[in-house]
């Protein structure tokens, strides 16, 4: 009988170590989960402003959309209003245009998988009246960019009759590379232009709205220049063979975004560019 307890007890003891060490190397096998990593800080471009406030643009957002933009210019003394309106597939489909208060176009876009025309409307004073213009259509890539926009017929330019357009090359990074003008009249052979670019590693947050935006994207290039489509800052600009520009950017404090961009046209012409940002929400 005790030889008996006795084997039980010495059992019991090895089974009680087999579970502690099962239960110790378990326990130190165990890895503690990875803290999350704190969300990083977005931001959204406010402001785009000469450095001497002459010239501001101004934009707002709602559901992560451009829906106005605001533009001031001291010089000319004018105050020009756009307002865009998207479908539910978060495609633009109509920009309103105002200027002082009293409305200039409205251009509408009838989309058709990668191409969107645009018809333009304007509206004349003195007939009280909106009056059709141009047609325009715009190419979009696989990722929602303006490559490409063009008349869709000969328009009347100057009094002649004349087709141009212009399309765009971009680089793995999402910066436009190059940007092609051609054009022809009845009294003009075909002329064509191009504008190669090259870029640093500043951030502009603002090219991907206007991904989401072509009116807003071409309105956009015709004020700053195509450069301005690109992801990233430019630092040189050659067009026909010449450059045209070179520019310089300081980032704003504690981002990696275009900040200041100073831009060199040669003969001490320089534009200096200022970038606002508030915190995406």
């Amino acid at each position: 009988m005790f030889k008996s307890a006795k084997a039980l007890t010495r059992a019991s003891l090895v089974a009680l170590l087999v579970v502690t060490f099962t239960a110790c190397t378990t326990k130190s096998e165990e890895v503690p989960e990875p803290e999350p990593e704190p969300k990083k800080t977005e931001y959204l471009l406010q402001t785009i402003s000469v450095k001497d406030k002459s010239r501001l643009d101004s934009f707002v957002y709602k559901n992560d959309r451009i829906t106005e933009k605001w533009s001031f210019d001291r010089k000319y003394g004018f105050t020009l209003i756009d307002k865009y309106t998207y479908d539910n597939e978060g495609r633009v489909i109509r920009g309103d245009f105002s200027r002082e208060g009293e409305p200039e176009y409205i251009d509408s876009l009838a989309w058709n998988a990668t191409k969107a025309t645009k018809y333009r409307k304007m509206w004349v004073a003195n007939r009280n009246a909106w009056v059709p213009t141009d047609t325009l259509i715009y190419t979009i890539d696989a990722g929602g960019k303006l490559i490409k926009f063009a008349y869709a017929d000969t328009i009347l330019l100057f009094s002649n009759r004349a087709y141009r357009y212009t399309e765009f090359t971009f680089n793995s990074s999402n910066n436009v590379s190059q940007s092609h003008y051609s054009g022809y009249s009845e009294n003009n052979p075909v002329y064509n232009s191009y504008q190669t670019m090259e870029y640093g590693s500043y951030d502009s947050p603002l090219a991907p709205y206007l991904s989401k935006n072509p009116l807003l994207a071409d309105r956009m290039a015709n004020i700053y220049g195509n450069y301005i489509l690109s992801y990233h800052n430019v630092t040189k600009l050659t067009w026909d063979d010449e450059v045209y520009l070179t520019a310089t950017t300081v980032p704003a404090e504690g981002t990696n975004n275009i900040g200041v961009l100073s831009r060199n046209r040669g003969g001490g012409d320089i534009d200096n560019y200022e970038y606002g940002y508030i915190r995406k929400p």
